[in-house]
């Protein structure tokens, strides 16, 4: 029966042992993910702030898009109708 018992724990413990293995593997992957899309966020950050920049130095003067306006509605009138 003892040496039933400790076959089973050495069963068990390979178990535990290659669950162990797999889960770090898993975290290693994800560590790496972790940081490529990091630099992916920083990257896109950079591009998206670079825009911004340009836009910001075109100076056009800021004007509200008003929707009942009769300058911004003329001619519309045509796409509707035709």
């Amino acid at each position: 029966m003892t040496e039933n018992l400790i076959q089973k724990m050495e069963e068990r413990v390979g178990l535990l042992l290659s669950e162990l293995t797999l889960l770090r593997s898993e975290i290693k992957h994800l560590r790496y993910e972790n940081a490529s899309l990091k630099a992916e966020k920083a990257n896109s950050t950079k591009k998206i702030e670079g825009i911004i920049s340009a836009l910001d130095a075109l100076d056009i003067p800021h004007q509200p898009f008003i929707l009942n306006d009769p300058e911004v509605l003329q001619g519309t009138n045509e796409y509707v109708n035709a």
